[in-house]
């Protein structure tokens, strides 16, 4: 499968789909200065505390905001593209 792209990622988000933590992928997080190191199967990612706390809940991103959500659209696909979070889409369950 290709990487995803923050045009995509966007597109998909914004037409219903929802993060998901990879089962096999363990989120943690540590404040740094004013922003975070979140910690994702041994990679470390910089970003904002709240940006850590809404990827380390259940659902990823529950508390992320549109524009707080674009502000890290590059963080999401890494994050995606690294295995450690994928999109589900409703729609494709329903199809099935």
């Amino acid at each position: 499968e290709s990487p995803i792209t923050p045009p995509q990622l966007e597109h998909r988000l914004s037409a219903g789909g929802l993060l998901r933590h990879n089962p096999w992928t363990r989120l943690n997080w540590v404040a740094d200065g004013n922003g975070a190191r979140l910690f994702a199967a041994g990679d470390e990612y910089a970003c904002s505390i709240a940006t850590a706390m809404a990827l380390c809940s259940q659902p990823p991103g529950l508390a992320m905001d549109k524009g707080t959500r674009q502000a890290n659209i590059e963080l999401l696909c890494a994050l995606i593209n690294g295995g450690h979070l994928y999109v589900h889409d409703p729609e494709e369950m329903d199809r099935a």
